[in-house]
């Protein structure tokens, strides 16, 4: 089993490109990454600064709303090198959900 490189998912092992009209203009978007025409899988990332050499070449499709100083904080930890970019040490996110109905009314507005 290859944990972690975006290689299957529930709909099978890649889907049709989609593209949603959104642009990875600021830190927070949540976008899914493929690997190449027609490969949208399941690996996703969460942008950190803007990044529009990604736009129409992965799916942008959400917003962080709370949490971004946690991504920052994992942002910060070492890496192994230059070309690896794996943490020295484990990260593990022990809580997450999703948002209430009347954040997402806020978000829309």
């Amino acid at each position: 089993e290859r944990v972690g490189e975006g290689i299957a998912s529930i709909y099978g092992s890649s889907l049709k490109d989609e593209y949603l009209g959104g642009r990875h203009m600021h830190p927070g978007q949540v976008c899914m990454a493929n690997n190449g025409p027609n490969t949208s899988g399941c690996q996703f990332y969460v942008t950190m600064d803007e990044t529009p050499w990604l736009d129409r070449d992965h799916v942008m499709f959400g917003q962080v709303v709370h949490g971004m100083e946690v991504l920052q904080k994992i942002e910060k930890v070492e890496v192994c090198d230059e070309e690896d970019h794996r943490p020295r040490r484990d990260v593990v996110v022990l809580r997450s959900g999703q948002c209430t109905r009347e954040e997402k009314v806020k978000i829309k507005s």
